[in-house]
This record gives structure tokens, C-alpha cells and sequence, in this order.
């Protein structure tokens, strides 16, 4: 399918968002949030996005434009120092009736989900596990200007709709300043992008669905270990080694890849300036 190049205009864009978090008790804090993605030829800088207590999803039907508005909930939960738990879900559109057949457009959402114990069953150690899902459509829009993405870069999720991914971990600090990890991943990644051209296919046929991911699935694999070691909390490095393993690259039927990696980060933490008048 040919990618859709419009967004690629010198228009401008805004991109706006706000975000509410309560915490009910000392562990748990829940968030609420809304972005705002508009612009194209005529537009400006709308004053009324940068107001705090306005719903932006209010605000565009009121003014009846077509603006691409997520909103998403949240929630993050820490005990005794031992677990944490976090998770979040977004809706960018989501279809309540099924009347017609505009009605059968995919629900456009997303999950994410998440924990890490630590300390057990071994001290000096984590283990942690993560899952992600971006259904197909999500980010997109009939307005290329208002697709969640700039210079080819999602906005968002890193790899964009239509994939998912799992991602583990379990980390042991040898030493106070040294931490060795094994760290793996398994991700999905369907055919559909944020770029890829507003069709609407659920108005040419009756009760339409589709697979998740679809088309063509592009499957990686990746294994890897590494070491990272502090000097007084300010001087890092960090060595890795990692194993992937991609089945239909680019979901391209058959094409497969595989390979080693090997990745070397060092960095320094500034110290904390203060300014005072």
C-alpha cells in the first residue's frame, strides 16, 4: 500500500495537552489526560487548548472541527518498596452502536500494562514484566495534518498502531554500583501505519472487521544481557549484547533476518544548579 505523503507540508500543526492526577493514597495515584493535535491550511494557535479545565473533546464538538483528540487514564501503584504495578488505557475512537456501516470502524485504542517485584525471591534483584498494544487506525486521521506523527517519527507509541509487544527483565545488582541484567523482548507488527492512507475499507463491505495485527505480521525476537556500573551516582556506563531474531521484515512474506548486537552507553549526571535573586 503507498504511504500517504501530505503530512509532509509545510503547515502548521499544534499539538496541545493537558493531564489531572489525584492520588487517593500514599501508593496509588490515579491520571487523566487529553491531547490535541490540529492544524492545516487557515488554522492558528487556538487559546482555548491551553485552558486547564476545558475538555478538549467538548471544545471540538462545540466548534464542529475536526481536530485529533486521545484521551487517556491511567494508574501507578507502589507497595512497601516490594511492587509496582502501573498501567494505562487510551482512546483515540471508539465505536458504541452498530447500525451502519461507519459504525464498523475499528475501535482505535490502546493498553499498556506493567509490573516489577523487587527483592524477591532473591535480595539485590527485579524482575519485571510489560505488555503494550496499539490497535490499527490508532494515531491516524482523514487529515494528514492530524496524524500523531513529525519527520517520520510516531508520536506516542514508539512503533506506531497495529503491533504489540511484551517486554521482561530480571536485574541483579552484584555490587552496590554494578547491576547485571537479562532483558528480552517479543513484538508484533502489523501492515498498518500512522501514514498509511484514510481508506475507510469498513465502508465497502457489511459487518467489516480485520485480524490483529494485520496483513503480513513482522515478528522480533530479541534476547540480550548487560552490565551497568555507577561511580557515586553520577558517572555511568553500560555494555550489552544483544540477539535478535526477525521473521518477515517489513512484513515482507519471507524475508527473514537474525543477527547480534553490541551496544557500549556511557553518561554523566550534571550537578544540580540553583539560581537565586
Amino acid at each position: 500500500m503507498k504511504a500517504d505523503i501530505n503530512y509532509f507540508t509545510n503547515q502548521q500543526r499544534y499539538l496541545t495537552g493537558h493531564s489531572l492526577t489525584l492520588r487517593p493514597t500514599k501508593s496509588l495515584s490515579l491520571s487523566f489526560r487529553e491531547t490535541v493535535l490540529y492544524g492545516g491550511p487557515g488554522r492558528r494557535f487556538e487559546p482555548v487548548y491551553i485552558l486547564p479545565i476545558l475538555w478538549y473533546h467538548g471544545t471540538q464538538l462545540n466548534s464542529r472541527m475536526d481536530d485529533n483528540i486521545l484521551m487517556s487514564a491511567g494508574a501507578d501503584y507502589r507497595f512497601r518498596g516490594k511492587l509496582w504495578l502501573y498501567g494505562e488505557f487510551l482512546v483515540d475512537d471508539y465505536q458504541i452502536e452498530k447500525k451502519t456501516r461507519g459504525d464498523y470502524e475499528p475501535n482505535e485504542l490502546a493498553y499498556l500494562g506493567g509490573g516489577e517485584l523487587y527483592d524477591i525471591p532473591i535480595k539485590r534483584t527485579s524482575v519485571a514484566l510489560e505488555y503494550a498494544r496499539v490497535n490499527n487506525w490508532t494515531y491516524n486521521q482523514g487529515r494528514s495534518q492530524n496524524r500523531y506523527i513529525n519527520d517520520n517519527f510516531p508520536i506516542g507509541f514508539p512503533t506506531g498502531p497495529d503491533g504489540d509487544i511484551w517486554n521482561w527483565r530480571a536485574s541483579w545488582w552484584a555490587v552496590k554500583d554494578i547491576r547485571l541484567s537479562y532483558v528480552g523482548s517479543y513484538r508484533r507488527q502489523g501492515k498498518g501505519r500512522i501514514e498509511t492512507p484514510w481508506t475507510r475499507p469498513w465502508l465497502s463491505v457489511d459487518n467489516y472487521s480485520e485480524a490483529f495485527p494485520s496483513g503480513t505480521v513482522e515478528r522480533h525476537v530479541v534476547n540480550g544481557l548487560s552490565i551497568m556500573a555507577f561511580d557515586k551516582n553520577r558517572f555511568w556506563g553500560n555494555l550489552a549484547i544483544n540477539y535478535s531474531d526477525i521473521i518477515n521484515v517489513g512484513n515482507v512474506p519471507g524475508k527473514n533476518r537474525d543477527g547480534w548486537e553490541f551496544a557500549i552507553d556511557i553518561g554523566y549526571e550534571l550537578p544540580h544548579l540553583s539560581w537565586g535573586f
